[in-house]
């Protein structure tokens, strides 16, 4: 009997098996506790498998050219970043000829229609009557039929797969706001989103995604890089934030990332840098503007502790009282610890640039009785944070049912623990002592035993779980480790759950079973771009 299926989702004909060839997915996948992928696209080839260009173990990337911090009172500097990230944008894509980039770039350029939209949202009983209502109204002459197609599977999948727990509050929310930003520009906002549904395509097998998603990706550089000449004359907030955004969804969700090319660190100092320039004309945030800010400090806030660095976006943009009694779709209900982790990474890049000093100065009685007192003080700043860690609790948000609430408390217990296991590492780095060592490996499993038995509420908590499968020794613990990274990836379907589990496992594990140093700071200092756990 022929257990194959020639119209199976991706899945059912990857594991060449019966497909039941349920839409949009399968129910065979269900039944296997498997993530259904969807349907490959009519005629189009096979879905795309990992390549080797994804496996970060076959030795040291590239160096790449590093650049400068942005600063954060200067226009030129968001279009520094922006031409960095051009040229990566540029070297990625398949175009050969150089006059069909300049062609594609000039294609677009983007205006505000009608006057200056209401950011702030109605009550939630009034948001989104009908999704596909709202697309219908689009009308613009750069949204071609293919653009559109791609719009609607970002509606259709992103929101779905990369809040917590496919929350339907938190895809409802996500989808009003976009859209309301959509309505002030279709045709800047709706590139952005056509990029980042290009790639989904392109992931399921299309022909034209891939092109499609390199051509939105430079239109909407092109963009940000025509208002920028301009002093962002007649570009919102929310509309500068949405595109950044748009980017970097696109490269958290491609396929074809390599860790020696990463662009995060470019993509948040443009956000950072355009955020001041708001700042500077003395402009507030509207809740919307606070809403996209929010998903790019998360994401700024992690890779601050990982490569031992201030934030780029503080939490004093957007963090306000309604954040105190509210969950968000990313955060859950960690939004008020994330003042505590930005003193955690600015104390990190303290001793970051201390250690860097202590390797170069002579020591002389003036500088040793500096040291003294920054030891002091750096001690005091210890003491402080582990009390407020110790002391922090997450907020009461009535909103939520016991179910939801119990996924998000979990969420900020890992949080916490893993807060306060990078700050015992600050102090106290991997192989210093056995003592401090079982003390790490106690918060390590303080975090594994807060996570929930269904993957899709452990999509966010890819930080806590990277943070302890660090100090895992024991080839038990190790495959539980690698069993919620694929648990993760197979949920949220994010590039950076996998290169991260890579260097975890070829770089962390790799170094301490050699016994050579395993101290995951220093590694992500010869690796860049290889741990991106956001």
């Amino acid at each position: 009997m022929n257990r194959r299926s020639r119209s199976g989702c991706i899945e059912c004909r990857r594991s060449k098996i019966k497909c039941d060839e349920r839409k949009p997915y399968c129910g065979t996948c269900a039944r296997r506790g498997r993530k259904c992928c969807g349907y490959p696209v009519k005629h189009g080839p096979k879905p795309l498998k990992w390549t080797a260009n994804n496996d970060c173990s076959d030795g040291p990337p590239r160096k790449r050219r590093r650049s400068s911090q942005i600063s954060l009172d200067d226009e030129a500097e968001v279009s520094y970043g922006i031409d960095s990230y051009t040229h990566y944008a540029l070297a990625s894509s398949p175009v050969q000829d150089p006059s069909a980039h300049r062609n594609l770039a000039a294609t677009h350029h983007g205006s505000p229609t009608g006057d200056k939209p209401n950011w702030e949202l109605p009550c939630k009983s009034q948001l989104l009557p009908s999704l596909l209502r709202e697309l219908s109204t689009f009308a613009s002459s750069e949204i071609t039929p293919e653009i559109a197609n791609s719009i609607a599977m970002y509606f259709a999948r992103h929101p779905t797969e990369l809040v917590i727990g496919s929350e339907p509050a938190f895809i409802t929310e996500m989808n009003a706001h976009v859209l309301q930003v959509l309505h002030s520009n279709v045709e800047a906002v709706g590139i952005g989103l056509c990029a980042i549904g290009s790639v989904y395509l392109q992931n399921q097998g299309s022909r034209s995604g891939l092109e499609l998603a390199l051509g939105s990706r430079i239109k909407t550089l092109a963009t940000i890089r025509s208002y920028g000449s301009r002093g962002f004359s007649g570009l919102t907030i929310e509309q500068a934030m949405s595109m950044i955004l748009a980017l970097v969804s696109m490269e958290l969700i491609d396929q074809r990332y390599k860790p020696d090319e990463s662009p995060f660190k470019i993509l948040h100092s443009v956000a950072s840098a355009m955020i001041h320039h708001h700042i500077s004309k003395s402009l507030t945030f509207s809740s919307t503007a606070k809403y996209l800010i929010r998903a790019l400090a998360r994401e700024d806030m992690i890779m601050a502790l990982v490569q031992r660095r201030s934030v780029f976006i503080p939490t004093s943009v957007w963090l306000d009282e309604d954040c105190t009694a509210a969950a968000d779709r990313f955060m859950g209900f960690t939004m008020t610890l994330m003042p505590l982790l930005e003193e955690l990474a600015e104390l990190a890049a303290t001793m970051n640039s201390r250690s860097s000093v202590d390797v170069t100065v002579e020591p002389t009685p003036h500088t040793t009785a500096q040291a003294s007192c920054s030891y002091t003080n750096i001690n005091d700043r210890f003491s402080s944070l582990e009390c407020l860690l110790l002391a922090w609790k997450p907020p009461l948000v009535p909103d939520f049912s016991g179910a939801s609430s119990r996924k998000f408390i979990l969420q900020a217990a890992m949080y916490r623990s893993a807060a306060q296991l990078y700050l015992h590492r600050l102090k106290h780095p991997p192989g210093c002592s056995a003592v401090h060592d079982m003390e790490a490996l106690a918060f390590a499993y303080d975090i594994f035993a807060h996570l929930s038995g269904e993957p899709r509420d452990n999509r966010l908590a890819l930080f806590p779980v990277f943070i302890a499968a660090c100090e895992f020794s024991r080839i038990d613990d190790r495959a539980i480790a690698v069993e919620a990274f694929n648990s993760i990836y197979e949920s949220r379907n994010t590039q950076s759950t996998w290169v991260t589990r890579i260097f975890v496992r070829d770089r962390v594990w790799g170094a301490r079973d050699n016994g050579w140093g395993w101290n995951w700071m220093e590694l992500v200092k010869i690796w860049p771009g290889e741990c991106i756990p956001i």
